[in-house]
């Protein structure tokens, strides 16, 4: 049985005119070193260079074949270690000073890093080269779409382009944090290690195009769908209160597991800026019913919202469960989705934040956000500053946003009833539009185009307007 070849490069070298083939084999198999085999008057020879580095390797490697002895110095220590580049990108995602982002920052590096690490082998940085860097590519296409999760079990599906676009994209970035002259290179580590090329902005041409993106997937509430999930949560209220307040607060899933009482003014909920996507809270607003709702699960001592979750799913087991925490609350609660999804015929794709996008479809958000930008740029600044800057902290001008998409909410609700009472939303009087109009028919013109100053004066003012 013939043994595995190695992975190697060629080198010609000149001896006397002569050219001379000869392998440069990379570290690997307990070998640190480069090593060098060639053939000269029919005779294998071979030899370490010493040296970790393939550019030093070269060198020392043409003056091993010639017969000369090695004139470099013993260690030039200019590539950066890889132990060197991995405290660097844990430094930088400390930077924010917000943990939980850090930490999900670096768990998911972490998993793209190791996942590089097994197919390219290499002991500094800077021999990572665009050819490495395509072979990684083509090697995450041909791979399942759990390969950096070990503890899933297999699957066949493979790993999605816009997946592995993202695996490119992260390593790119932390590739710049190392480049020299780069305006995001982190300071403090000397010139001479830095990289000079980033290889995978090099190979972002050859990336496989992502996949056209289909409709968002929501709740089809003209189909009843919403009642029909929100049905397989019957025997589990604390559950089926965190789905209904998601949908409200149009929430993401970790932001809703984290809310606290202590974010609560009567309806309104200020999202904390440390678990907010970005670092961007905001202010929600709950029908006065749902709140009181809540505070009817709400545990003696806990300060998290849906705490009584732990006792619950306890009760349903039968066994004891260990204390609540927000990220246990996040796992069953993906669980029992993904079970009464496949319930009401929508095994695939439904997840928590189909409900974040059923409320964007029904508050009209992205109109309300087009104004508050508008009351910004009259202000002669961004929106986060103006919200950092000129705004009270929760204050009233802050909550003119989530009052407009609250109303908003509850407008579009009303064209289904029954759904309306179950989450709690106040009922609009049948005949209110048409006394509404009554009374405008009999405005003066003076009146009307007095009114409509006040109106638009409303809408455009600072935040965001309403209904």
């Amino acid at each position: 049985m013939s043994r595995p070849r190695r992975e190697s490069s060629q080198l010609i070298v000149d001896i006397d005119g002569i050219q001379i083939p000869a392998n440069l084999r990379k570290p690997g198999q307990g070998r640190r070193h480069y090593h060098v085999r060639w053939k000269l008057h029919g005779v294998w020879q071979s030899a370490t260079t010493g040296r970790e580095l393939l550019r030093e390797a070269e060198v020392v490697a043409r003056q091993i074949v010639r017969g000369e002895k090695p004139d470099m110095p013993p260690s030039v220590s200019e590539g950066m270690t890889v132990k060197e580049f991995e405290r660097i990108q844990t430094e930088h995602f400390k930077l924010g000073g917000r943990d939980r982002a850090a930490s999900k920052t670096q768990q998911s590096f972490d998993g793209i890093w190791r996942s590089l690490r097994s197919v390219v082998a290499f002991r500094s940085i800077q021999e990572v080269t665009a050819a490495n860097a395509l072979h990684y590519v083509r090697t995450l296409q041909q791979s399942s779409k759990a390969r950096n999760h070990k503890h899933r079990k297999k699957v066949s599906e493979p790993m999605a382009p816009s997946t592995i676009r993202k695996h490119v994209r992260t390593l790119a970035a932390a590739w710049n944090r190392v480049k020299r002259d780069h305006p995001e290179a982190v300071g403090s580590v000397p010139e001479q290690r830095m990289v000079t090329l980033n290889p995978w902005e090099q190979i972002r041409k050859q990336l496989p195009s992502p996949k056209p993106k289909g409709d968002p997937i929501q709740f089809d509430l003209e189909a009843g769908e919403l009642d029909k999930f929100l049905d397989q949560f019957a025997t589990r209220p604390v559950a089926e209160l965190f789905l209904i307040t998601s949908l409200w607060c149009g929430g993401r899933i970790e932001e809703m597991a984290h809310l606290r009482w202590s974010w609560c003014d009567r309806e309104y909920f200020t999202i904390s800026d440390l678990i907010a996507k970005r670092g961007r809270g905001r202010v929600v607003r709950l029908p006065a019913t749902l709140v009181k709702r809540l505070g009817a699960i709400r545990v003696q001592g806990e300060d998290y919202v849906f705490a009584g979750f732990q006792q619950e799913v306890q009760s349903a087991s039968g066994r004891e469960t260990l204390p609540f925490t927000p990220e246990r609350l996040i796992w069953r609660i993906g669980k029992l989705i993904k079970k009464a999804a496949t319930a009401i015929g929508r095994p695939t794709g439904l997840t928590h934040h189909a409900l974040r996008r059923t409320a964007m479809e029904l508050s009209d958000e992205g109109e309300l956000m087009e104004k508050e930008k508008e009351s910004a740029r009259k202000l002669q600044t961004t929106v986060g500053n103006k919200r950092k800057n000129y705004l009270k902290r929760g204050g009233k001008k802050q909550r003119i946003l989530a009052d407009g998409l609250f109303e908003n909410m509850t407008v579009s609700l009303q064209d289904f009833p029954s759904l309306a009472a179950r989450l709690g939303s106040d009922v609009i009087a049948a005949g209110a539009g048409t006394d509404l109009k009554s009374l405008a028919s009999q405005l003066t013109p003076l009146e009307k185009e007095q009114l409509r100053k006040i109106l638009e004066g409303d809408s455009q003012g600072e935040g965001a307007g309403v209904a």
